[in-house]
């Protein structure tokens, strides 16, 4: 498994945070919007940074095809 994969399950792993993160907010509770647009931005940047790891180091997986 290479540095790009590792990164693209980091980035799924994220999703669920996410939710929780949605799904709890209540008003009152600001820290929570602003938890999940930190979440929302690192899975955004992470996907650039894979992409740009495949490309650059030319690693290509099963898993990174699908």
């Amino acid at each position: 498994m290479n540095i790009a994969n590792k990164i693209t399950i980091l980035r799924v792993l994220l999703i669920p945070v996410f939710l929780v993160l949605i799904y709890c907010y209540v008003p009152g509770r600001e820290w929570l919007r602003h938890a999940a647009l930190g979440i929302y931005v690192t899975a955004s940047l992470s996907d650039i940074l894979d992409g740009y790891i495949a490309r650059r180091f030319n690693q290509r997986t099963a898993f990174g095809a699908r």
